[in-house]
C-alpha cells in the first residue's frame, strides 16, 4: 500500500504544489533548461462579470476582453514574483495556457510568474509581495 499524498500537496509533471509562507507554492519536481515548456494547462472561460473575490488571484485576462480564464493542473497556483522563472503564452485557438521557463530552473525551486505588466517592473498586483 503506498503512502497517501498529505491533503494539501498536488503532484504534476511540472511540480509539487505544497504550503509556504504565501499561501501555496508550486516547486519544479525536475530540472528545467531555459526555454523548456514546463506546464501546458487548459483552460475554463468564465465571464469577467462572474469572476470576484478571491477567485480573481486564480485567472487570466482572455480574448475576448470580457473572459477570464481558469488555468487547470497548477496553472492557477503559480506565485507572484517580480523576476519570475517562467513566461507563460496565452493559446486562445486552443484554449490553453503555455508556461515556459525563463531560465534555467533546478528542482525543488518554486515556480513563480509574473501577474502584471512585464517581468523584471515592480508593477502593483493588488497585494504586498513577498520575496
Amino acid at each position: 500500500m503506498s503512502n497517501p499524498v498529505h491533503i494539501n500537496t498536488i503532484v504534476s509533471p511540472a511540480g509539487i504544489v505544497r504550503e509556504n509562507d504565501k499561501g501555496r507554492g508550486v516547486y519544479a519536481r525536475r530540472d528545467f533548461a531555459k526555454g523548456n515548456l514546463v506546464e501546458r494547462s487548459p483552460v475554463i472561460l468564465v465571464r469577467a462579470a462572474d469572476v470576484r473575490g478571491k477567485l480573481i488571484r486564480y485567472t487570466f485576462e482572455w480574448q475576448p476582453r470580457n473572459m477570464h480564464a481558469i488555468a487547470l493542473g497548477v496553472g492557477s497556483l503559480f506565485n507572484h514574483a517580480v523576476d519570475p522563472n517562467l513566461d507563460f503564452r496565452l493559446v486562445i485557438d486552443r484554449r490553453e495556457i503555455e508556461f515556459t521557463a525563463r531560465r534555467a530552473i533546478a528542482r525543488g525551486e518554486e515556480l513563480t510568474i509574473h501577474y502584471a505588466g512585464e517581468p523584471g517592473v515592480d508593477t502593483a498586483v493588488g497585494f504586498k509581495v513577498r520575496s
